[in-house]
């Protein structure tokens, strides 16, 4: 919703980038429960955009 050209875009990208990497990380990295059981279908909508507009 932000203008193209806002400035607060430049760290917002970059925080999406951590926390995507940290939550992808937490699905395929070290299989505890929950990363194993609840965050595979966070990860599923993340990778293919369902219910993003």
């Amino acid at each position: 919703a932000l203008p193209d050209d806002d400035a607060r875009l430049t760290v917002l990208k970059k925080t999406l980038k951590a926390h995507r990497e940290a939550g992808l990380n937490a699905v395929f990295g070290d299989m505890h429960y929950m990363g194993s059981h609840w965050l595979g279908s966070f990860a599923s909508y993340l990778e293919t955009q369902r219910g993003i507009k």
